[in-house]
């Protein structure tokens, strides 16, 4: 009896094995993993303002105060504006038109941002998108003599899936902050 009981549990557990259905592991097919950039910066100034950018990357300078910086890798695009203003009524006009225009940017996707001081006196706000967003990270920095130093990361494909986008969110949003922390005024 007790051999009869054992085999009709064995015979049951085996039939409830359905190998036919499940996917082996790995997974036949995977999305390709981004290879990120290395931990190495090197010095950029656009107008005024110094900075430091990934060295890997390309910078193209479109003009005397802005830059672009290529993150060929990523499909993604950096960009950096530097403006002085003649005074303090401008400055604030443009900082209002500029937070007018990184929360239009963002849509309906929801926000959270960081505030910060640098060493060298600049005020750095960053707008990050906690959903799939084209503009993952946006952010203005308020400096010593009337200078704004805005930017924004620019995604050029897709945004989905998410989960395999967000190593390279974490470094975009990783390489913006160290931007910021390295703004200064040049002399």
């Amino acid at each position: 009896m007790k051999i009869l009981v054992c085999s009709i549990l064995l015979f049951l557990s085996l039939a409830a094995c359905d190998r036919a259905q499940r996917q082996s592991a790995p997974r036949p097919r995977a999305f390709p993993r981004v290879e990120l950039y290395a931990d190495s910066f090197t010095a950029v100034a656009a107008g005024r303002v110094g900075f430091i950018v990934p060295a890997q990357c390309t910078v193209e300078r479109t003009a005397e105060n802005w830059v672009n910086i290529d993150y060929s890798r990523f499909g993604a695009t950096m960009y950096v504006a530097v403006r002085g203003f003649d005074s303090d009524s401008a400055l604030e006009n443009a900082i209002e038109n500029r937070a007018q225009r990184m929360t239009l940017n963002l849509g309906t996707a929801k926000e959270r941002s960081e505030e910060f001081d640098n060493r060298d006196g600049f005020r750095c706000i960053m707008l990050l998108s906690a959903d799939p967003s084209p503009l993952p990270v946006q952010f203005v920095a308020i400096g010593p003599q009337r200078t704004l130093v805005s930017g924004a990361v620019a995604l050029s494909g897709s945004i989905q899936p998410v989960d395999s986008l967000a190593p390279v969110i974490g470094q975009l949003e990783e390489h913006s902050r160290r931007l910021l922390e390295s703004l200064t005024i040049l002399p």
